[in-house]
């Protein structure tokens, strides 16, 4: 897989790429064997370079196995490397929501809801949050915002469909 690179920039860029191919596709036993072959391969650039990235990937890996709470150790150390990195404090929302932690979920998502309000994936998860929490008032708040966000969006968007089904859903229970 990795075989071909050396260590510069670009060949970094493209192990990446890969990885994200194999994370969006869950294929994760090429995730892990490509993240795996690039801290080989790349050594010491791929490491330097990607080290928040490297934790992103790892910890998608231990959520795939279900090991929440190492997942949630790894991101939160890996964001030492990159505070602000929205995939891992996204990550560290949905974890927190998963473990119960619905307070230091409602948090992170609305700590990134501020630099980006229109966020429809934001403002879904701290939906998804507060009905785990049993505040169905704001969950469906939220979930109106995703839905007046993603008016126009394509009928066959995954995440589009998912809000549909939960504002019906929600909307039904008494």
């Amino acid at each position: 897989l990795i075989e071909k690179y050396s260590n510069s920039t670009q060949n970094n860029d493209e192990a990446y790429q890969l990885c994200l191919y194999y994370l969006g596709t869950q294929n994760y036993k090429m995730l892990e064997e490509t993240v795996d072959e690039a801290e080989r391969q790349l050594a010491e650039t791929w490491v330097q370079c990607y080290i928040h990235k490297i934790g992103y990937l790892r910890g998608r890996l231990l959520e795939h196995e279900d090991k929440w709470k190492d997942a949630l150790i790894l991101y939160v150390e890996f964001l030492n490397y990159d505070p602000i990195n929205y995939d891992l404090r996204t990550s560290i929302g949905q974890i927190q929501r998963l473990l119960g932690n619905h307070s230091q979920s409602i948090q992170m998502f609305s700590d990134l809801l501020k630099g980006d309000p229109m966020s429809g994936k934001l403002n879904f998860e701290l939906a998804k949050t507060y009905y785990a929490d049993g505040n169905r008032k704001k969950a469906l708040e939220h979930l109106e915002i995703v839905l007046d966000i993603w008016e126009n969006a394509d009928p066959i968007y995954k995440l589009s469909i998912e809000v549909r089904e939960k504002w019906t859903l929600w909307n039904q229970i008494n």
